[in-house]
C-alpha cells in the first residue's frame, strides 16, 4: 500500500475511534484490506440517527468516502457503484441507509 495513504487512513481511523461509537464499526484499515485482497467491498451508513445525533455508521461511511477520494487521487482505479434499496422509509432508529459498493479497477490501480 502506497505511504501516504497508509497514514490518510490511520488518522481518519484515529479520530473515529476517539468518539468511542465505532468501537463495534469495521476500521477504514479493514474496508480497504478488503477492498485490495477481494477486489470489492460494500460500505454504508445511516444518514441519521434522529434528534440531530451524527450514526457511527454515518461517520465511517463520510471518512471512507475521504479514503476513496485520496486513493483515487494516488493512482488506484476504483469503481463506484451506488446500491438501491427498495424501501424509501427511514430505518427501524431513523435515518436513511446508503451504500455503495467500491470495485478495484485492476488495469488502473496503483501502489
Amino acid at each position: 500500500m502506497n505511504e501516504t495513504l497508509r497514514k490518510f487512513i490511520e488518522t481518519r481511523d484515529r479520530r473515529i475511534a476517539k468518539t468511542g461509537k465505532c468501537t463495534h464499526i469495521t476500521t477504514l484499515m479493514e474496508h480497504f484490506d478488503t477492498l485490495i485482497k477481494h477486489g470489492q467491498v460494500i460500505v454504508g451508513g445511516r444518514t441519521s440517527c434522529g434528534q440531530g445525533n451524527m450514526d457511527p455508521t454515518w461517520r465511517v461511511f463520510s471518512a471512507w468516502i475521504q479514503v476513496v477520494d485520496k486513493a483515487k487521487s494516488l493512482g488506484y482505479g476504483i469503481k463506484i457503484t451506488p446500491i438501491t434499496h427498495k424501501n424509501s422509509s427511514p430505518t427501524r432508529n431513523g435515518g436513511f441507509w446508503d451504500e455503495n459498493e467500491y470495485t478495484i479497477d485492476s488495469l488502473n490501480s496503483g501502489a
